[in-house]
Formats: structure tokens, C-alpha cells, sequence
């Protein structure tokens, strides 16, 4: 809620519609209550200052209850008034509350109520009465909305507003496991964490629990059942068939190899292949991170160069249906893997316009992964006649 020019809020209590009261005119101290310390030295002409205490700091908060002749209004008004202003739970003890005026909104005061004075009537014999809230703040600054500034590198300078010295609130969030953390601040050398390799040993945490980690030297944790896959949908034209199994001398899971031959089933017109789902996970995370790799071959030859693969990594929600795919694809005509990276509202194939998918990235690599061969001359024969004919390299 906006506050009026007239009415001040304290603890989150509006004085116009909580406190029912108005606030009247209210006089802002020039400075916190102060005094000076010095030490009296025999026989030196004057004295040793020593500096100023600056203490507290109080404001007087005038208002008014306006009930004409109503006074069964008036009492539950006050009582009201000190019901939320005071406190006897002795755990509020020692708390203080910010305070914030409508002719200065952007300013806030923290303190706490010393007193409440007795009423005082405005025109006798009716219930229109005065009275001063006292608010004092233990410590005498003011503050303003915060600033908040990400870190760049080298030197950062934050201007902020005010007159007062102000401490900044560092948040460090690593990118990787620390124990020892430093930087400077205006010229003073500053660490973060406890001084003893002990007690830092004690006090790292890790900023990531493994919630599981397969080497796949195993199929263990993996399935290829018809139901668990049923939801695992990609782009395309695709059928899930034949098998995979797990190299246990490289660790990877790869097309299963039998008597020479690899197990891609049934020659189909679409992509075809062997299609599992891990069966590691026993719930599902709100936050996570997924570290994987995938390995592509494009073999050379006459024959085999014109062969097609796609390999992909799909995330799956609880359910089981897919939410985002991590791959790479052969291009038509023999060109460069392109490798992709997307993410996709469940049940989504990924298909375009639909609505449903993003696409995080989509390319061939950085310039310079992949470039054109030389020309070649190749020999060729047509019944006894031999012929020399250009063939020439593709952009990819």
C-alpha cells in the first residue's frame, strides 16, 4: 500500500488504517544525541579530547484521535493503539522495527517504542485527543532502498546515496569448490572462512551432492522395456529396436556388437535403433545439473561415408516423457555432424512452430572445426576404356 503524505508506518502497521490515528507535524532531529569525551591532564593548558560518543537518536511522532463524544470508540482505539505498539512476549525483547514516514518513503528509520504519553482532550468533554509516540533508534542512521551490483572484474566502484558510511554485503557464489576466499576493499585485504586448515576442513561443504553417478560398466541400471520407453519421444521419423550394451574396457554405452554384426535391428526408411532408459533415479529434483558425453564416428570409405548416424541424450520428467534432448546428426549428402541442444514442454517431439520447444543451440562447431578437402582425380573404368574425371569437394 502507498503511503499518504500524512501517515507513517511502523513494524508494517499503517497509522491511518491499522492504528487509526493521524499523524500530525513531526519534527526530524538535526543529529543523535551526542557527547563529548575528554580527559582532564594535570597541569596541561586545556584538555585531551578523546572524540564524541554518538548515540542514540529519538523522534517524537505527534498524533491524533479524532471520536467526538463516541468514547466506547476512543478506549478501543487505544487499546488497539498499545495492543499493537507494545509488546509482552519477552522474546521481542531487544528487536527494533523499521519505520517509514509518507513525506519520505524511500527513507527508513529502525528503532523501537519507549512510550506512549497520555492523551491529551482537544476541546473538553469530547473524545478528540493528542498523544506522542516516542520511537528512538539505537543506532541513529537512516536507510535507503538497497543497491545491488553484480562483480566484474578488476576494480568496481558502487556510488550509493546518503551521507552516512555504509557497509557493503558481499555474496560470493563459486563456480567451483573454494576453501579460501579473498578480496579487497577500499585498499584493505579481506578472507573469507576460518583462519585453520582444521576448522576450513570441517567448515567446506560440497556445492553439489551426487545424486548418482554411472560409470557404465554395466546395464544394471538400464532398460529397453516397451512401457519405459513409450514417452521418450524425439524429432522425426524413429523407431526404437535392436540393443545396446555397455564397453567395459572404455566405460561408454554404444550399439551392441554380436558375432561381428552391431545390433541396429531391421533396415527401416526412418532413424532406427537400440533405445534405453536409466532406471538410476528413485525421485525426481527440482534443481539439478546433468554432466554426459556423447561420441560420434563418421566413417570413411565408398560405402560407409554414405552411412547416417544420431545419437541423443533425452531428460525426462517424472513421468517419463521428454523434456529436453542433447545430440548429434549426421547431415544428408555427407556433410558435418550437426550437434543440438534443446529443451521442450513434456510430451513435446520437438517439431517446428509447434509452441513447445526451444532451441538452446543448433550448429556445427566453432569456425575452423570442420573444412573442405582438395579436389581429387579419380579413375574410373567403363567397360574397357579408362576415363579421368574431377570430383570435387562439398562445403560441409
Amino acid at each position: 500500500m502507498t503511503l499518504q503524505r500524512d501517515d507513517f508506518e511502523y513494524a508494517g502497521l499503517n497509522s491511518r488504517d491499522d492504528l487509526q490515528v493521524e499523524m500530525g507535524n513531526v519534527v526530524l532531529p538535526s543529529a543523535p544525541a551526542m557527547a563529548e569525551q575528554v580527559t582532564d591532564i594535570p597541569a596541561m593548558y586545556g584538555n585531551q579530547f578523546n572524540g564524541t560518543d554518538f548515540t542514540s537518536r529519538t523522534i517524537s511522532i505527534p498524533v491524533s484521535i479524532y471520536c467526538a463524544d463516541n468514547q466506547d470508540r476512543f478506549n478501543q482505539i487505544m487499546h488497539n493503539l498499545s495492543g499493537l505498539l507494545l509488546s509482552d512476549d519477552p522474546s521481542d525483547n531487544g528487536k527494533e522495527y523499521p519505520l517509514v514516514f509518507g513525506f519520505e518513503p524511500k527513507v527508513t528509520y529502525w528503532g523501537h517504542i519507549t512510550a506512549i504519553s497520555d492523551p491529551t482532550p482537544i476541546n473538553t468533554g469530547m473524545y478528540d485527543m493528542t498523544l506522542t509516540i516516542t520511537f528512538v533508534q539505537s543506532d541513529p542512521r537512516a536507510t535507503l532502498p538497497q543497491v545491488e551490483k553484480p562483480l566484474n572484474n578488476g576494480l568496481n566502484t558502487i556510488t550509493v546515496e546518503g551521507t552516512a558510511r555504509t557497509a557493503p554485503v558481499i555474496q560470493v557464489v563459486p563456480k567451483r569448490d573454494l576453501k579460501h576466499i579473498g578480496f579487497t576493499l577500499n585498499g584493505g585485504e579481506y578472507g573469507l572462512g576460518p583462519d585453520s586448515d582444521e576448522d576450513q576442513a570441517v567448515a567446506v561443504q560440497p556445492y553439489t551432492q551426487v545424486v548418482n553417478s554411472d560409470v557404465l560398466n554395466t546395464m544394471a541400471e538400464w532398460t529397453n522395456d516397451a512401457n519405459a520407453i513409450a514417452q521418450m519421444k524425439t524429432a522425426g521419423d524413429y523407431i526404437y529396436q535392436g540393443e545396446a550394451d555397455s564397453n567395459r574396457d572404455t566405460q561408454v554405452l554404444m550399439v551392441k556388437l554380436a558375432n561381428g554384426v552391431k545390433q541396429y535391428g531391421k533396415h527401416q526408411p526412418g532413424w532406427y535403433g537400440p533405445g534405453v532408459r536409466f532406471t538410476g533415479m528413485t525421485n525426481s529434483l527440482t534443481n539439478y545439473r546433468v554432466k554426459t558425453r556423447i561420441h560420434h564416428i563418421k566413417h570413411s570409405g565408398t560405402h560407409n561415408g554414405r552411412a547416417m548416424g544420431r545419437l541423443e541424450v533425452l531428460l525426462l520428467d517424472p513421468n517419463g516423457a521428454t523434456i529436453g534432448r542433447f545430440g548429434l546428426a549426421d547431415s544428408s549428402g555427407g556433410g558435418t555432424p550437426t550437434c543440438y541442444l534443446q529443451i521442450t514442454k513434456p510430451g513435446g517431439a520437438f517439431a517446428g512452430g509447434d509452441g513447445k520447444h526451444k532451441t538452446l543451440f543448433m550448429g556445427k562447431g566453432p569456425s575452423g572445426s570442420s573444412s573442405n578437402g582438395r579436389d581429387q582425380k579419380i579413375k574410373i573404368k567403363t567397360g574397357t576404356t579408362t576415363k579421368t574425371v574431377v570430383k570435387r569437394s562439398r562445403n560441409r
